[in-house]
C-alpha cells in the first residue's frame, strides 16, 4: 500500500468492533494500526498493516480490505479490496468472509453475484473461515438465492448504521433485534435487551433517533441490492441482532460505540 492521501475516515468503528472481536488472533501490527488511525496518522497505519500482512497476521489483512472498502486513509476501491480479503478468509478470518459475500452481493468492484455472495456467507458462519470455499454450484438455486439476499441486507445495514451519539448510554450494553422481510422490504425492531437478557428503555427518550438511524441503514442497503426473484413458497424472513456498549466512562466497549460485530 501507499499514498495516505484523498481518503475518509468514517467507517474506522466497523474496524475497532472486530478487533476486539477476535480473541486469540494475532494483532501486534493490526493494534498499531487502529492506535495510529485514532492519532490520525494515516502514514503509520499503512506502515504498521504492511509489516502485519508480511508476517501473515490476518487482522492487518482484514484492515487493508477495509481500508480500500470504506476509504480510510486510502482512496475507495473494492476491487483492490477482494485479494486481501481472500487470502485472510482462507487463513480463516470469518470477518474477511463476510465483507467478501458483501462485496459480491453489491457487485461492488467485482460483478454482482448472489451465487459468490452465498459461498462467502458459508465460509464464514461458525465464526471461524477456512481454506475450503464452499462450491458455489449450492448457492445457485432461487432459494439459495433468496435466502443469501437477505443476509447480504442485514451485513450492508450493519456496515453503513451510523449510531446517534444520544442513542448510547454510558455503562449500559445492549442487543437489538431487527426482523427484514424481503417480500414487501419491511423492517421491524424485534426486541431490545441489556446485557442481561432483560428488555430494556435503555434507549430513552432518544429511541426513535436510533431507530430512525436502524431503518436508515436498512433503506440504504435495500436499494443497494439487487432484489432477485423471490420463490413463489416460503418464508425468507429473517432477523439480526445488533450489538453495542459503551463503558462506565464513556469511552467504546469491547465493540465499540457503533455496535459493528464482524
Amino acid at each position: 500500500m501507499s499514498d495516505a492521501s484523498g481518503g475518509r475516515w468514517v467507517g474506522w468503528a466497523v474496524v475497532l468492533g472486530a478487533l476486539a472481536f477476535a480473541p486469540g488472533a494475532a494483532l501486534a501490527q493490526a493494534e498499531k494500526a487502529v492506535a495510529a488511525i485514532d492519532q490520525k496518522d494515516c502514514e503509520g497505519a499503512i506502515d504498521a498493516l504492511n509489516r502485519g500482512v508480511a508476517d501473515g497476521e490476518v487482522r492487518s489483512m482484514y484492515l487493508v480490505g477495509q481500508m480500500f472498502e470504506f476509504g480510510i486513509c486510502l482512496k475507495v476501491d473494492p476491487r483492490r479490496a477482494v485479494p486481501v480479503y481472500e487470502r485472510a478468509a482462507t487463513l480463516g478470518d470469518a470477518a474477511s468472509a463476510r465483507s467478501l459475500a458483501v462485496i459480491h452481493a453489491r457487485g461492488a468492484g467485482v460483478p454482482h453475484s448472489y451465487v459468490k455472495a452465498g459461498s462467502w456467507f458459508a465460509l464464514s458462519h461458525g465464526g471461524k473461515a477456512g481454506i475450503d470455499l464452499p462450491a458455489e454450484s449450492t448457492f445457485a438455486t432461487p432459494d439459495a438465492i433468496a435466502k443469501t439476499y437477505v443476509e447480504a441486507v442485514h451485513d450492508l445495514a450493519e456496515d453503513t448504521m451510523v449510531y446517534p451519539a444520544q442513542a448510547t448510554v454510558q455503562g449500559v450494553r445492549a442487543r437489538v433485534v431487527m426482523r427484514f422481510d424481503p417480500r414487501d422490504a419491511s423492517v421491524s425492531v424485534v426486541s431490545s435487551t441489556d446485557n442481561q437478557g432483560n428488555a430494556t428503555n435503555h434507549l430513552g427518550p432518544n429511541k426513535h433517533l436510533f431507530e430512525r438511524a436502524l431503518a436508515t441503514s436498512y433503506d440504504a442497503a435495500i436499494k443497494a441490492l439487487p432484489k432477485p426473484d423471490l420463490p413463489a413458497t416460503g418464508d425468507y424472513a429473517t432477523e439480526h441482532e445488533f450489538e453495542f456498549s459503551r463503558d462506565r466512562n464513556g469511552r467504546d466497549g469491547p465493540y465499540g460505540s457503533q455496535g459493528l460485530r464482524r
